[in-house]
């Protein structure tokens, strides 16, 4: 797993312990497949964005 990725999995995992789906996507998952740079790494989520703030800045 390239350290991007590695870096962002205790999101996904604090996102998915509240309860909610995470998952990673976009540009980055494209650019992993392809062998290419990541620069940066997207997340969706099942949650609403006053849950990401409140899972994360309680």
């Amino acid at each position: 797993m390239k350290p991007l990725f590695k870096q962002a999995v205790p999101v996904l995992n604090q996102l998915e312990q509240a309860g909610y789906e995470a998952y990673f996507v976009g540009g980055s998952v494209r650019d992993l497949l392809l062998n290419r740079e990541i620069d940066d790494i997207d997340i969706a989520t099942s949650a609403f964005p006053e849950e990401v703030k409140k899972t994360f800045f309680r």
